[in-house]
């Protein structure tokens, strides 16, 4: 199993008061670079890694990614990148989707709180 790139969106499911409320948690300092909140539209897809094989993903697109975006693979997963459509070239890299194994997903952003 790889270590997941990317350290968010968490779903925190609350659990707490009997039935499952599901929310998204994106880190305030990131909130704060963006300098508005974007949601990202989060999906299960099938589709072929990097790596030629066909697998699971929770898909998180950011962006739509445009013609001069390229895809890498950081740990495993599926990163759309580039800069942005009318530039160029650009000093870093925006991240249009990443593309998370499910397993790696489920295990490293999904967080369940219950009292215990």
């Amino acid at each position: 199993m790889s270590i997941c790139s990317c350290e968010f969106p968490l779903i925190i499911i609350d659990k707490r008061s009997g039935k499952d409320v599901e929310y998204i948690s994106i880190p305030i300092e990131i909130v704060d670079e963006m300098g508005e909140i974007i949601m990202p539209e989060m999906s299960i897809v099938e589709t072929e890694g990097l790596d030629g094989i066909v697998q699971e993903y929770m898909k998180v697109s950011w962006k739509k990614p445009h013609d001069k975006t390229s895809k890498y693979d950081v740990r495993g997963h599926i990163v759309v990148a580039g800069c942005p459509e009318d530039a160029i070239q650009c000093d870093a890299k925006s991240i249009f989707d990443v593309y998370h194994p499910i397993n790696d997903w489920i295990s490293d952003h999904v967080i369940e709180l219950k009292n215990e």
